[in-house]
This record gives C-alpha cells, structure tokens and sequence, in this order.
C-alpha cells in the first residue's frame, strides 16, 4: 500500500492530465494560471512533510565589496569588519549542516578562511539565506510568505511567462509592499508538479537581496536546495556594501516523514526536535581544511584575492605596524565600544561575560509617564557539563525626567537543574513608590491648611533585598518560595515636621512569600541536563501570596497579598497573533502603614523592552495610581500583523515589520474603569506606539511611547 504523501504525489498528477488542454493550448491567460497553481497548492504540502531529517555538507563562498562605509557600521551587531588597505574580499566555510522538522537547524561550523580582519564575526552573517524551505508558510524563518502555498495565494499575482517543453515558467509579483512578500520567477517542471529553479528579491532590514536557488535532481532531493546564489546590497546610514554569496550542499542522509521513530518517554519532550541553530563554539581559521573539503574551486580573480592578502599579512610582519594605523585602530576599537556588545569567554567556553554598550540606542526608552530612561547591564554565566547554572546579571539606570538612578543585582545558582531547583539573591535600590496611607495618616492628624500635591510626602525611594528558591514539582508546575526585606524612604525631605504626628521619613517591611505558576501542555527539550521550556497551547496561571511581619528587622507593617494572573500568547497563524493577560489583586489584614505594592501591577522608570508577546503595562497610567488602592482589577489585550494598515503605503510599507491593536482596562477604586486604546508599529530602526486614555466614562490624555530597536 502506497504511503499517503505518494497517493497524494500521483493524485496530483491525474489531475494535471485531466486538465483538457493544458499543455497543448497557446493561450497564457489567467485561468490557466490558476489551473497550474492551484495544483502546485495540492502537492505542495506533501513536498514539505516527505523529508523530516536530513544531514548534509555544506560550502559556502563569497566576495564583498565596500563601496562607501563610515564609522558608524561598527554599530551593526555581527557585521562587517573592513581594513582600509582593502577593497575587495573573500570568505568561504565549511559546516555540516542538519535539519529536523519542523524547523529545526543545527548547524556546525568545522572551518572558515578569508581575507576579512574578524573572520569569525563575519563567517555567520548571511546563513539565513542558506536555510531555505519553499513549501513552508514562511520560506526563511519567520521570513518570506512562500508563493506555493494556497494560504498565502490571497498576497501574490501570478503571470505564466513562457512554456519549454515540460518546463513552465511563472512570474509572482506581491499585492502589497512589505518585507514579508518578494517578487521571482520559477520554473515548474510539469510532470512532477515541483518547482526546479527559483529567482527571489526583496528587502529584509537594511539589505536589498537577489536570491537564486536550484533544487535537486533526483530521489527526495527534489524537494531540497542543492545550491544557492545570493547577490546583495546592503545600504545602512552612508554605508553601502555589496556581495555575492554561492552556497552548494551536499546530502549524505536522508529521513522521510513515513519511517518509524521511536517514543519518546514523554509526550511534552521534543528534544529530538530541538537543537541548537549554530555551532560555532569550537571552529577554526582554518585555510588548509577549507581547500581540503571546498566544493566548488576558485576563480583566478578570487586566487588573486587569498595571494594580495598574503602579501599584506607578510609586510606587516616585517615592517611592524604604522603609527597611523595603530590610532585608527584605537578609535575604531573605541567607537565600537559606545554602541556594541562586548563579550568575553573563560574556561573552555562555560563562563560568559557580556557588557551592554555605554551608548546604544536600544537601552533608550521615552513614554509619556516614564519620561526619557537609559540603562546598562553587566552579566556573568558559567554553564558547567553537568547543567549546574551560575548568573550575576548587575544593572544600573537613570531616568532623566525625574533625575533618578536604579540599580539591582540579581545572583542565581541552579544546583538541580533536572527540576529547575534554583537559589536567587536579588538586591536593589532606586525603584519610586507611592503611599497613599502615609498621605491619609497625615490629613487626619494635622489641621493647619497644608499643600500636599507641592509637599510630595507620598513620594518613596525602596530599598530592597530578597532570597527566592525556585523549584518545578511536575512538568509546568512551578513553585518559588522566599524571604523579602524593604526600606522605604521618603523621597522628598518635608517642610514640616512629622515626628509630631507620629508620622516617619521612612519605612520597613518583612514577609515571607509564595507563589505557584503553572502551564498545562509545557513543551520542553533537554540540553545537557538542564529543561528548557519552548511552548504551551495552554495559558500560564499563577498565583502569588506574600505575608508581612511586625517586629523584624525593624519591620512595622503587616499585611496579606493575594495575587492571580492567566496570560496567554497564541498565533492565529505564522504572522498574525493574538495576546492578553487578566489579573488581579488584593491587600488584606492591614495593621498600621503599609505600602500598596503590587508584583504583578506595578511601575518601572526604566525601559524594561517591549517585546509585546505578552503586552500587560499602561503607557499613560501616571505612577502613583499603581500604590494608591488595596485591590485593582486590569485586561490586557493585543492584537499584531504585519499586513493592517501601513501596507497599504506602499512608500512606507517596506520598512514595517509589523502592526500592533492595544486595548487594556483596570478597576479599582476611583478608577472604574480606566482604559486605553492605542496603535503601534515596529520597524527594524524603532518600535512606536500612540495611545488615548480615558478616566471613569471621560476622556484623559493622549501618549505614546518610543524605543530603539536597531538590531536588536
């Protein structure tokens, strides 16, 4: 008995027979367009689920060419690094290359060779184009809408240019501008209904691409790349760039979707599945062995390039280094300095040390409530075989609007890593606070008239220190227990003296929390012998309860917090996606002066990154409705496509990568409701997003917030 994917293979090319004329008629109009795409749709599917895994060699050579370049391109993270002695370049490399749907790839880079200063740095940039799936929703990644299915037939006009005996070839031209859509030709050979070469431009970020691919030949190969040709202009800030890239891979194994696999122990485990895209702990510069194992030969043009260099290298040696060189080569290292990461590796490559830019315009942030905020961060991993896990992760910020710093460190050892088993020490300072009992406290006491809003007396800066372990009992079943210690203090010195009315300048707390997160479904794999959670189908609901002390450690306030949140993130398909998040919150058992702190509900001047895969933050809620109530409940909801408005500007849309809905409300006292709407979108340069509010049934203010994204 034939296997499904062949009965459908064999289907599709009845119905091609049936199709009266098809290959006989002259006429090229568009229902015989149609005709032809839509059984290429019928198949296409097929042609993406016969192979499942696959092993393979792959060469890749390239020659780069710097037309124009400043400074700033050391502002491109894995970029190009050139040598002023030289116009033209070559890079070739040497990796096994292995695929696991549905799209996994593992790739291991055995050696590299080039002219290039950093050949480690600019080996890996252009490895995407080479990771090619045409049958897939997406042909790269999460990039490119493909041509060849039917669900994306809506976004593609189709045009049958010519027919050569078998062979038909048929244009694609996108409906609307965006980088998600490109515009080719292919060539379809008829009798298998698969496509034999295909021809793709457009644009993704600063890089205009030329991309041509040619399938194999025989057997499964047929569905797979077998070699690439990729010819590039990257244009950035004064900087242009061109290149041209050949990649040639070779099949050793072959594992089609109909042979039995094993089971796996349990159901949620897909390590068989999940792998590490790039291998490139342990490769080399290595020329030798990249002649040794090269696929294609050189050309005399790129022989000369290897031989230039090495007449460069040799004088250097022999001459030293110029003077003027070396300070080129200082400011250089220095303006890379403001606006990269730096990164150093220790110990076989198990610890990690990685430094955030002094000046890098992704840690920039501007809201209308928050103002304008910067912030650095330090972090130290050490990743040991066994899966124990170490991190101090340091960071510092300053909000310019209000004129405050923030710091906190945060240490976290997992000692079992099978269970997640983990001890956390955290401390920080910096964090405003608001309090709405000492405010109370004071009207009650005083008579005299007194300006309250100019006094700011219930304005805090926490201090705070805290020790959580964290444990999962069962697969998404995660319990965290600890102690926490706050000092808060008043921000501002009062004119008035408050020892009379029993009132402090500040504050401090002691409680023991608990909190249970848990996410049925959780799909995890296994690396080395820590669990690493990828994806639920299910929401994440949480609990969190937090109990205070008087008496200890100087503490005098004591209250109960409650807490439940339910947030889920879930694409309706491989572009469009759906978030929300519902919470809510309660302090009970108040004795004295508390603060109404929330974990889930609760205020940061410091960019935290806006992700958006889960939204749940107010972009106009001013700080000090945060602290000001003993319960609130809040929705969240947003909705992102990179198909809405902005595509269809065709001036603009090429530069948007996506469009977000918002839509929050919360209840609480004072407030019922408040909500607020508001529109976003996302470019490869910067996020930015406008939003209205409005304050029990009335209008209140408009904002927007604005982040860097360059790169990220």
């Amino acid at each position: 008995m034939l296997a499904p994917h062949r009965r459908r293979l064999l289907l599709a090319d009845g119905l091609l027979l049936l199709l009266p004329g098809l290959c006989a008629a002259k006429r090229r109009t568009p229902e015989r367009v149609d005709s032809i795409m839509q059984a290429l749709y019928r198949v296409a599917t097929s042609h993406d689920q016969v192979v499942r895994h696959y092993e393979s060699d792959l060469y890749v050579k390239g020659r780069v060419h710097p037309l124009k370049t400043n400074q700033l391109i050391q502002s491109v993270p894995q970029t190009m690094r050139f040598d002023h002695r030289s116009d033209d370049y070559i890079v070739e490399s040497i990796s096994e290359l292995n695929y696991t749907a549905p799209w996994i790839f593992d790739r291991k880079v055995l050696a590299v060779s080039g002219t290039f200063p950093k050949m480690k740095k600019e080996s890996d940039n252009l490895i995407q184009y080479f990771n090619l799936r045409i049958y897939k929703e997406t042909m790269m990644g999460n990039h490119l809408l493909s041509p060849f299915l039917k669900q994306n037939a809506r976004f593609y006009t189709y045009a049958l240019d010519s027919i050569v005996g078998d062979r038909w070839h048929i244009s694609f031209r996108p409906r609307y501008s965006n980088t998600q859509l490109a515009k080719g030709r292919f060539e379809l050979d008829a009798p298998r209904m698969r496509v034999k070469n295909l021809h793709i431009s457009g644009r993704i970020e600063f890089m205009h691409f030329n991309l041509q691919v040619t399938m194999g030949d025989w057997g499964y190969e047929m569905v797979l790349p077998q070699r690439y040709h990729l010819q590039y202009l990257f244009n950035y800030v004064g900087n242009r760039i061109e290149g041209e890239y050949i990649c040639v891979q070779r099949y050793k194994h072959i594992e089609t979707a109909w042979r039995k696999v094993q089971r796996r122990k349990h159901r949620h485990d897909i390590t068989d599945r999940y792998r590490l895209q790039t291998d490139t702990a342990n490769y080399r510069v290595d020329s030798a062995l990249v002649a040794r194992y090269r696929l294609l030969p050189l050309t005399r043009e790129e022989q000369q390039l290897y031989d230039n260099y090495a007449l460069r290298t040799d004088s250097l040696k022999r001459l030293g280094r110029p003077m003027k060189r070396a300070s080129v080569e200082f400011w250089r290292q220095l303006g890379e300095a403001f606006v990269a990461d730096y990164g150093w590796r220790f110990a076989n490559n198990q610890e990690r040390i990685k430094l955030s830019p002094i000046l890098n315009p992704i840690l920039l942030d501007y809201s209308k409530s928050r103002g304008y905020a910067y912030r650095l961060d330090l972090r130290y991993t050490a990743d040991r075989p066994s899966g124990r896990y170490v991190r101090i992760a340091p960071r510092v910020g300053y909000n310019f609007t209000f004129r405050e710093w923030n710091w906190r460190v945060r240490a976290s050892y997992t000692y079992w890593p099978r269970v997640d088993g983990t001890f956390e020490v955290e401390t920080g300072s910096g964090r405003r606070i608001y309090s709405n009992s000492v405010l109370e406290e004071l009207k009650k006491s005083l008579t005299e008239e007194v300006d309250y809003d100019k006094l700011h007396l219930d304005v805090f800066t926490e201090s705070y220190l805290r020790l959580k372990h964290r444990v999962e009992l069962v697969n998404g079943l995660d319990l965290s227990t600890g102690l926490i210690w706050y000092r808060r203090k008043q921000t501002n010195r009062p004119e008035i003296t408050l020892q009379v009315v029993n009132i402090k300048d500040h504050y401090s707390s002691f409680a023991v929390n608990v909190r249970l997160d848990y996410t049925p479904g959780q799909y995890y794999y296994w690396k080395r012998n820590r669990k690493v959670d990828v994806y639920s189908p299910f929401p994440t609901f949480s609990l969190d309860w937090e109990h205070g002390f008087t008496g200890i450690f100087g503490s005098n306030g004591m209250y109960d917090r409650w807490e439940v949140e339910m947030n889920y993130s879930y694409k309706t398909n491989i572009f469009n996606r759906i978030s929300y998040q519902l919470g809510s919150g309660i302090f009970t058992r108040q004795a004295t002066i508390y603060f109404a702190d929330f974990t889930n509900f609760r205020h940061s001047h410091l960019p935290q990154g806006w992700d958006d895969e889960l939204s749940g933050t107010f972009q106009t809620l001013k700080g000090k409705w945060y602290n000001s109530a003993d319960r609130y409940l809040r929705g969240h909801i947003t909705y992102e496509s990179p198909l809405l408005a902005l595509t269809r500007l065709h001036r603009v849309a090429h530069a948007v990568q996506t469009e977000r809905l918002y839509l929050s409300a919360l209840a609480m006292p004072k407030l019922h409701p408040y909500l607020e709407a508001g529109y976003g979108f996302a470019t490869h340069v910067f996020d930015v997003g406008l939003f209205v509010s409005f304050m029990n049934g009335r209008y209140n203010s408009v904002g927007c917030k604005f982040t860097f994204e360059l790169f990220r």
